[in-house]
């Protein structure tokens, strides 16, 4: 794509807000979603007799205190940026989602010209848009997300409802662990909506300092300026993404295999998530991977879909599904900090129990294995040493800990 400033939009999205207090994986979606917003329906490929556009559901999971809400405001603040784009209001019902994307009319020129409606959602807190569990709604999102004609009856509707004939909607949402417990039952996950969605879970918690002066991130204003130019760049490409041909070599070789990548020491690379909750969105990995390379290609203003976009597609597959089993773990442990309180105080009673003589170390680490996801358990536990909470004792034949001093 000619004229643009920077090498990679989302590479330039996460140095722009390196300095704010939010998780890679959470700034990192946010950009992916910021650039599919850009690009609506007016960017497509071809799969199986149908186009498939780039268009994303995302949803930025994590603890409170996380940051997911200020990587998620750098999109929307990004996408307000595009004149003539139809951003959302934050709290929506299913009629007033309807009503805002019926009015969302956009145009483009294809040869023919072409109408079709788009709405891009940044919501800082998902239950201001799902306050419960709608399965109505939900369902509706779902039919959304594929562009298909849309057409409802109205009982009390004076004026007859005008068929939405090509829709578009992009949504990033933030929320926490504990709201998808209340809100999103165990059907929840049966059914489609969910298996449309992007979750990105991250349990970190990195406290920055304050900086009561301009910062880099917001005083950047040539990169600033850079992810704006090249944002308007990107929306304006129109029409149909190709492939090269070794891209669809390698495309086609690892859908054969599902995704299901391992090394050649026989280490899972990218498995298929095995979760029972995820059993659906298993079948739609190879949907969300032809709209990231999609969106890849576009992020560097490459016309076709090349080797590198196949491999940047997969990472981002690689980071999303690693992360993804943590969530349900996190929504039955109630966070890393309810975690760290029952912790301390297994640690306690046992200890108690040892008559002062120290938990053995290992015993700790099963503890937490069962109440905190797999790729936290020694963060969690490290976090608890260095802030005092416990202190780890060599003894003959291995390591105790005890929660006070001698």
């Amino acid at each position: 794509m000619p004229d643009r400033k920077l090498a990679s939009w989302i590479a330039g999205f996460l140095e722009y807000t390196e300095g704010i207090q939010s998780p890679i994986i959470h700034r990192r979606w946010a950009a992916v979603t910021t650039v599919a917003g850009a690009m609506e329906r007016k960017v497509w490929l071809r799969s199986q007799g149908e186009n498939i556009y780039p268009n994303v559901y995302v949803f930025l999971v994590g603890p409170p205190g996380t940051g997911k809400t200020r990587a998620l405001m750098a999109c929307w603040r990004l996408w307000n940026t595009l004149e003539g784009y139809h951003v959302a209001e934050i709290s929506l019902t299913k009629a007033a989602l309807i009503d805002r994307l019926a009015a969302a009319k956009r145009t483009i020129y294809t040869g023919p010209i072409e109408d079709y409606n788009a709405l891009l959602i940044a919501a800082p807190e998902l239950g201001a848009l799902l306050p419960t569990y709608d399965s109505d709604f939900m369902n509706t999102l779902t039919h959304l997300y594929d562009g298909h004609l849309y057409t409802e009856r109205r009982r009390s509707a004076k004026e007859e409802f005008a068929p939405i004939l090509r829709p578009n909607i992009n949504l990033a949402a933030c929320t926490t662990p504990g709201f998808l417990t209340s809100a999103m039952p165990a059907s929840a996950w049966n059914e489609g909506f969910l298996s449309r969605v992007c979750i990105a879970y991250s349990g970190e918690i990195s406290v920055k300092p304050f900086d009561l002066g301009e910062t880099a991130t917001h005083s950047d204003v040539p990169l600033h300026d850079a992810l704006v130019h090249d944002l308007h760049k990107i929306s304006e490409r129109v029409g149909k993404v190709g492939w090269t041909e070794r891209a669809i070599r390698l495309a086609e070789d690892y859908n054969k295999r599902e995704f299901d990548l391992w090394t050649e020491q026989g280490i899972p690379l990218l498995p298929k998530p095995t979760h029972p909750r995820l059993m659906h969105y298993t079948t739609r990995r190879p949907v969300h991977f032809l709209k990231l390379c999609m969106i890849c290609a576009v992020d560097r203003g490459a016309e076709n879909i090349d080797v590198l976009d196949v491999m940047s597609a997969l990472d981002l597959m690689l980071e999303l599904e690693k992360a993804m089993p943590d969530v349900f773990t996190a929504m039955t442990s109630g966070g890393d900090s309810q975690v760290i309180t029952d912790t301390l105080h297994w640690v306690m009673t046992e200890n108690v129990r040892a008559k002062d003589e120290g938990v053995p170390m290992h015993l700790v680490h099963e503890y937490l294995a069962v109440r905190a996801p797999a790729t936290h358990v020694t963060r969690i536990f490290e976090l608890m040493v260095k802030a005092k909470m416990i202190r780890v004792i060599e003894v003959p034949g291995g390591y105790v800990v005890k929660t006070k001093p001698s």
